[in-house]
């Protein structure tokens, strides 16, 4: 089986932090960039 990857960019908050999430827990690799790095603690 193939693990699929998906690169969102804006994840910290709103639609991005939404599909990087959903992808996550669907067995998604998920690459996600944010603006500002203490918005970080809010995506793990």
């Amino acid at each position: 089986m193939t693990t699929k990857t998906v690169l969102i960019t804006g994840c910290s908050s709103g639609f991005g932090k939404l599909a990087a999430t959903t992808f996550q827990q669907n067995g998604w690799n998920v690459v996600a960039t944010i603006w500002k790095i203490f918005w970080l603690q809010n995506l793990i």
